[in-house]
């Protein structure tokens, strides 16, 4: 989607504009290189030429997306009218963060004229960390940009928090992460209780280590005796690493990880496993995919310090930063330092070559592990345990944490025991084992490859009886319609507001509602200017009269370019685009289109225009004298089809007529029979 952005409030001289692309270039790292590595990394600008505020705000805000992961492209800068008004149009996919990044570039735009890399650098950190605290979860970016591939519409539930839509209407589908609308609430209350999985699975014979709950720091030496060292000391309902204490081998390192732990709540002691970390990750009771998780570690040349080794495996471009990277930056934090002292080594100190170093002694989510791919190895039996074990707890999308010393050997002869079981499974380890088909696997279970979730959609520019009548003809076909427009919204047929809807608002009302089948949605130019496109992609849209506002009335500028509000209307029509052939400028419209048809309306058949577009065979609807009578008739491939007698007495009259035409077009559009449109009109006076 692309959404424009009108500002008086940023203005660069042509003798700061070197200036501001130099700060500009400075802040903004490519993150293309990432994105595709086979991509050089390239400043965010090439050019030698002037560039006005304009175009370096629509780059900026391009570049603030990219920060994220999302891959956007387009984006133009009109630059200021003799009002001092710029305009900018640039590409989004989440119009929360569209609008966002858009007053971010203004004032980044605006500052780096000054010159001062230090007030551009906290300013940039400043935007990231918004653009943090505003953006979906990484997990939910990437089932997203799934969904996208799949042409599988989505948006937010809510602006700030992570809850997302698949799909429209009563197609769609909610998750956040991989909890899911399907993941059952008592499953998940059991999961997520550790001491009470630990125990139910015991009961069903599933391998689990022994584990004792305890209160203070008394009872946890007592229970650590009582299992035998070494332990494991973890919060009961933390995830993530969050509070876990590993190798715990006396009475004083039990005691100091109790008082670490205890912030987090009732805390375990529990029986140390030998072996490997390895993720099994399951979907509808079916084991997808298993991941071993190996620690940071780096491996000596002979001649590096450990500084320099970390250094190298850091330049891996599937590192970085950013949430969305492969896998992390390593950092050489207090952990790594204590690390490496228990090795009595430094960040000096050159290992010899094939010395194996450990950077941490355990991995946790969202830290620098690597990981190593296992789901072919993985021995039939282990296999079975595993998928048993997501089915008694009845998890839809289920992690398991097994641990065993080999996992392609099955547990009952090695050993090996289940550690947890995640309800909402990060699934990093398999992502960064190089398993890519565990996402793919996760949006198959929202909508089969060939669903994408969408359902009959219009988008009308130009007045509201067009969008209530073409409401009213698929009403009589059985649909179940939301309607938004410049008066509300109604969901089949029922008014839930009266309040101007001609934009996202009102999209987000119909397309969100799980009783819609179909929608109709009238968008104001206003909106579309100051929003962006309400929609990503719609069957038919359909353009009344590009030079007026439906809500104000009021002359609008028009432009043949894509930042045109009609233009976005036309270039996101998939189906079929509907033009007025009255109208010189609505007509150039055609030019934006790459939907399968166009269908062009007058209700003067004898126009040139209309007469080469029957003549071609095109789709156009007019008003046919047939044996004295006129009529609506609809032609397509030169072959005229009468669908309604009529008698214009007024202009009132010629409006509804023109109303009319355009609705039966739209209907048409969403494939309505024609029999079905006729008998419709025929019911309407």
């Amino acid at each position: 989607m692309e959404i424009a952005l009108q500002t008086d409030e940023v203005t660069v001289s042509h003798e700061k504009s070197s200036i501001a692309v130099r700060q500009l270039n400075k802040i903004f790292p490519s993150v293309l290189s990432r994105l595709n590595p086979d991509k050089a990394a390239t400043p965010l600008f090439t050019t030698d030429r002037f560039l006005s505020s304009a175009e370096m705000v629509a780059q900026v805000a391009l570049a603030l997306q990219r920060e994220f992961g999302f891959e956007v492209e387009f984006a133009r800068g009109r630059s200021p009218t003799m009002e001092g008004t710029a305009e900018v149009c640039y590409q989004h996919s989440d119009p929360v963060l569209g609008v966002l990044v858009g007053r971010m570039a203004v004032v980044l735009v605006r500052e780096a004229a000054s010159d001062d890399d230090k007030r551009m650098a906290t300013l940039y950190d400043q935007s990231i960390n918004s653009l943090k605290n505003n953006a979906p979860a990484v997990l939910t970016r990437r089932i997203v940009w799934e969904a996208e591939k799949r042409n599988i519409p989505w948006s937010r539930i809510h602006a700030t928090e992570g809850y997302v839509q698949l799909g429209h209407g009563y197609k769609q589908r909610r998750f956040n992460g991989s909890y899911t609308g399907n993941t059952p609430y008592i499953a998940t209350k059991i999961a997520t209780a550790k001491y009470l999985a630990c125990d139910f699975f015991r009961s069903h014979g599933i391998p689990v280590p022994q584990q004792i709950r305890v209160l203070d720091a008394d009872g946890a030496v007592a229970a650590a005796l009582r299992i035998g060292y070494p332990v494991v000391l973890k919060p009961e309902r933390m995830d993530k690493g969050l509070g876990v204490h590993i190798n715990l081998i006396d009475e004083q390192s039990v005691r100091e990880a109790f008082d670490s732990a205890r912030s987090h709540g009732r805390v375990l002691i529990e029986q140390q496993i030998p072996g490997d970390d390895y993720r099994i990750t399951l979907i509808h009771g079916r084991m997808v995919a298993a991941g071993r998780s190996q620690a940071a570690q780096v491996v000596g040349d002979g001649h590096s310090t450990i500084r320099k080794l970390i250094e190298i495996v850091n330049s891996d471009l599937r590192r970085g930063t950013q949430d969305y990277c492969e896998l992390s930056t390593i950092v050489a934090d207090d952990e790594i330092i204590r690390t490496l002292e228990e090795q009595k080594m430094t960040l000096d100190s050159k290992p010899e070559t094939g010395t194996i170093i450990a950077l941490r002694r355990w991995w946790r989510n969202g830290t620098d592990h690597s990981a190593e791919d296992m789901t072919g190895l993985v021995h039939p039996i282990n296999r079975t345990m595993f998928e048993r074990a997501a089915r008694l707890i009845g998890l839809d999308i289920a992690g398991v944490d097994f641990i065993t010393p080999d996992i392609s050997r099955p547990w009952t002869e090695v050993g090996g025991a289940i550690n947890e079981i995640n309800p909402t499974p990060g699934l990093n380890t398999h992502i960064r084992a190089g398993a890519p088909a565990i996402i793919p696997m996760v949006v198959d279970t929202f909508f089969p490859v060939d669903e994408d979730g969408r359902i009959p959609t219009a988008a009308v520019c130009g007045t509201v009886g067009t969008a209530r009548r073409a409401a009213e003809i698929l009403e009589s076909t059985g649909y179940k319609v939301g309607l938004a427009t410049t008066q509300g919204v109604e969901i089949d047929k029922t008014m839930v507001t009266e309040q101007d809807s001609s934009g996202l608002s009102g999209a987000h009302m119909v397309l969100g509602d799980p009783l819609t089948s179909a929608a109709v949605l009238q968008l104001s130019v206003g909106k579309i200017k100051s929003e962006g496109l309400a929609v990503d992609k719609i069957g038919v849209g359909a353009v009344m009269d590009p030079g007026t506002d439906d809500k104000s009335g009021a002359q609008v500028e028009v432009s043949t370019e894509l930042e045109s509000s009609m233009g976005l209307i036309v270039k996101a029509a998939q189906d079929l685009v509907i033009l007025s052939a009255d109208d010189p400028l609505c007509t150039s419209l055609a030019s934006l289109s790459q939907a399968k048809s166009l269908c062009l309306i007058a209700s003067n058949p004898d126009s040139p225009l209309m007469a080469d577009h029957i003549n071609k065979g095109g789709l156009a609807i007019t008003v046919t004298d047939i044996k004295g009578v006129a009529s609506i008739c609809l032609w397509d491939r030169q072959k005229a089809t009468v669908l309604a007698p009529v008698a214009v007495e007024s202009k009132a009259a010629e409006q509804i007529l023109i109303e009319t035409m355009f609705a039966i077009a739209i209907t048409y559009g969403l494939n309505v029979l024609l029999t079905d449109i006729a008998v419709a009109l025929n019911r309407t006076e």
